[in-house]
């Protein structure tokens, strides 16, 4: 990734990584957004979450798109502070009128971005998320 207005360059690892926390707090996003509709007096957050959810599918699909994605999942997946992030942010919440669950929206998400991708990935993405829910 060369992001010229900034003049930063990563790859690998760290793309991945960067990627795949920013869609995780967009999932966070979608369902917090989503939240407001529960209750008495629904507020529409409709573009909202339609933005997040534009926002997390380019980040998945950055993610996706990283010939490094299998290597780095697992090696993302035995780091106990990024697992511990990932667990923070996507956990179940309670809100006042319902409940969210970011994890099901960032796990639709990351499966629907490697449906193209190897086998190899694929397990990979499903031992993260199997990761994150413990």
């Amino acid at each position: 990734m060369n992001i010229s207005t900034t003049n930063v360059n990563f790859n690998g690892k760290s793309e991945v990584l960067y990627g795949l926390r920013k869609a995780a707090q967009e999932a966070h996003n979608i369902e917090i957004n989503r939240s407001h509709a529960f209750g008495p007096r629904p507020i529409n957050m409709e573009y909202l979450i339609n933005t997040s959810t534009g926002k997390m599918s380019a980040y998945l699909d950055m993610v996706a798109n990283d010939t490094t994605l299998s290597e780095s999942i697992n090696n993302l997946a035995s780091n106990k502070p990024v697992m511990d992030y990932f667990k923070q942010i996507l956990q179940p919440k309670k809100v006042p009128f319902g409940k969210i669950n970011p994890l099901q929206v960032f796990a639709e998400g990351f499966r629907d971005a490697v449906k193209k991708s190897t086998d190899e990935c694929k397990n990979g993405v499903e031992k993260f998320i199997t990761a994150i829910k413990m």
